[in-house]
């Protein structure tokens, strides 16, 4: 059996026998002892998103408001962390080197085919990582079980 990374994830709607989920934070910079003094936080200032919402098959004991956990193996986790960094990388290197070799460029030349590169790399490494295959476990009661309503 593989490890598995979890996190705690709220059921915020369900669907016929899918939820969405809306992971949860249990860390961060509040809890953090520098305060947000760290390069992260700074930067999770700036680039302030929505929490991500996923959409995964549940049972029907599963309610909107409960809290459950999400996993995915640490294999799997490393696998897309890796293409996330180097596919990049590699498309960035390879269209220097395609331009090079297809001409003699000049720096301002590479210089953009290494953006044009890093720029698909991205592209393509997060389509890629859309397909990391998340999976709600769920222990024999929901983690908070929402109030009756």
């Amino acid at each position: 059996m593989t490890s598995q990374i979890t996190q705690p994830a709220r059921v915020t709607a369900r669907s016929g026998d899918r939820v969405q989920l809306q992971p949860v934070a249990v860390q961060g910079c509040q809890s953090c002892q520098l305060a947000g003094g760290c390069g992260q936080g700074v930067v999770a200032r700036w680039l302030k998103k929505a929490p991500p919402v996923i959409e995964l098959p549940a049972p029907a004991s599963v309610r909107v408001g409960d809290l459950v956990e999400l996993g995915v193996s640490s294999p799997a986790l490393m696998r897309a962390a890796a293409w996330q960094y180097l596919l990049p990388l590699f498309c960035a290197l390879f269209s220097v080197v395609l331009v090079d070799a297809l001409m003699a460029p000049t720096l301002l030349v590479q210089a953009l085919a290494a953006l044009l590169g890093l720029v698909l790399g991205l592209a393509l490494a997060e389509r890629w990582a859309a397909k990391v295959q998340l999976e709600l476990i769920l222990p024999s009661e929901p983690l908070v079980r929402s109030s009756p309503s």
